[in-house]
């Protein structure tokens, strides 16, 4: 009867979120800055890689790939709160 029900429940999620009901843009200014950040020291990188240096343009994309990205996705996201 357990199962039923989590699939019973699971299939109201996923006809809710096929609907579009409850579906928000969680990005809010500063996931966009670090987003805009790391699309630009991205391009940087590509750019100065590009002209030979091999040096810097390592350095760069390590930083927007392994730093900015992840860190543009996850700043700013609430956990909810358990009553």
């Amino acid at each position: 009867m357990a199962e039923f029900k989590k699939s019973r429940d699971r299939f109201a999620l996923q006809s809710r979120l096929l609907k579009g009901d409850n579906m928000k843009f969680v990005f809010n200014k500063t996931n966009i800055i670090l987003l805009v950040i790391a699309f630009i020291t991205t391009i940087a990188g590509y750019i100065i890689m590009g002209t030979g240096d091999n040096t810097i343009s390592p350095v760069l994309l390590i930083i927007a790939y392994v730093i900015l990205f992840p860190a543009s996705i996850i700043v700013g996201t609430k956990k909810k709160e358990e009553d």
